[in-house]
């Protein structure tokens, strides 16, 4: 639940603005982050690396896929327009 609430204010901005977090701004984090373990508020240790890593991975996989999706419409498109011509 602590994932999911907490995280979810800054994870989907992770990817844009995390490159330019500085080592205090990333060390508060991660302060805050293991003291909500500490707690016993969420149930995993994470760390801002981590959190980063994987907003970027699911970013790339979601640009993947529409990148994929649209590739698949422009070659069928291409392919209809060569029948039609």
């Amino acid at each position: 639940m602590f994932y999911h609430s907490v995280t979810s204010v800054f994870l989907p901005a992770l990817p844009a603005w995390g490159m330019f977090a500085s080592v205090g701004q990333i060390g508060k984090i991660d302060a805050f982050l293991r003291r909500a373990y500490k707690c016993g508020i969420s149930n995993d240790l994470f760390t801002f690396q981590e959190l980063l890593h994987d907003s970027g991975a699911k970013l790339f996989r979601k640009m993947h896929a529409v990148f994929n999706a649209l590739s698949q419409h422009i070659v069928a498109t291409q392919k209809d327009n060569r029948l039609c011509s």
